[in-house]
């Protein structure tokens, strides 16, 4: 029981992009992902308890910085 119940929370997109360093912590991911940042097979999720597949694709639209001259 305690495996399965660690497996679905591993599945989270919000913890699995914590999991995988593109963020410090989970609320820092969960403000990206409502923020409608994050796509899963070229799908924007805004939900950050999206369960991810195993075959999914999970990608990151970074902003460009403006610097000012």
């Amino acid at each position: 029981i305690v495996n399965k119940f660690f497996s679905f929370i591993e599945r989270r997109l919000d913890i699995l992009l914590v999991r995988s360093l593109y963020f410090f912590f989970v609320k820092e991911s969960y403000n990206y992902i409502l923020f409608s940042n994050v796509f899963v097979n070229n799908y924007r999720i805004k939900k950050p308890n999206y369960l991810v597949k195993i075959t999914d694709i999970v990608s990151l639209y970074i902003y460009p910085k403006v610097m000012p001259f």
